[in-house]
């Protein structure tokens, strides 16, 4: 019996997909991370040195010509190490701004598990005011458009992120996924083609592609899809 179109963004590759965009998403929050801890790293350092200097002060008593200089030279250093803090706390800040896509991303993630779908558009569309290339993050908001039901928004999506990264097979896939919705048979076949070009072991696109053959009648065909997505380790 074939499956619906509905059943095929519930199980042919949509939650599964955003699984592993989600992946992506949150190693690029690692790198991110990564970097604040440098600059945290780089303030410690600087504080260290600033208590050195003034216990090295501290232990010397005499107001000769010599401590004087030592002491304006320690002040000297502690501006310029306050200047470097600066300088850490601000790329600090950067760091924190150039990833709230990442934040907004993430709430838009648990909103799309929870299948909070309109909601989760919405945290996407901050990200992307962020990051308005972020292939990962453009993705995901398709798929949440096409799980309700807006296929053709879905489509605009995943066409603007094949075109920002031609070479991106979750893209492609996707696209397959929300023309299959849209019953353009041979445009998602040809879609399911270009991600196999990209990755001809990529597992979800083959299951999708047996999917859509079902769907155009062609059992055998189907059944070669899908026995090749389990060869290549694709699960239910």
């Amino acid at each position: 019996m074939k499956p619906s179109i509905s059943s095929i963004i519930a199980i042919a590759g949509v939650a599964l997909l955003f699984m592993l965009m989600l992946g992506a998403a949150l190693g690029q929050n690692s790198a991110g991370k990564n970097n604040t801890t440098e600059n945290i790293a780089g303030n410690s350092t600087y504080v260290s040195a600033f208590e050195n200097n003034t216990a090295e002060n501290n232990a010397t008593g005499n107001n000769t010509t010599e401590n004087v200089a030592e002491n304006n030279t320690a002040e000297n250093a502690i501006e310029n190490s306050t200047a470097e803090s600066s300088n850490n706390s601000s790329t600090v800040r950067n760091d924190i701004e150039s990833n709230s896509a990442i934040f907004w991303s993430k709430i838009g993630d648990q909103l799309f598990l929870n299948s909070s779908f309109g909601e989760s558009v919405e945290a996407y569309d901050k990200a992307l005011e962020t990051d308005p290339t972020n292939i990962v993050i453009m993705n995901n908001k398709g798929k949440a458009l096409a799980n309700q039901g807006n296929y053709d928004g879905a489509l605009t999506i995943f066409e603007e992120a094949i075109r920002l990264a031609p070479s991106n097979k979750e893209s492609w896939t996707n696209k397959g996924i929300a023309l299959t919705a849209l019953k353009k048979y041979d445009d998602a076949l040809a879609s399911y083609e270009e991600a196999l070009k990209i990755d001809p072991n990529y597992a979800v696109a083959w299951q999708n592609k047996g999917y859509l053959m079902q769907f155009m009648g062609n059992t055998q065909e189907a059944d070669k899809n899908f026995a090749k997505s389990k060869e290549l380790g694709y699960v239910e």
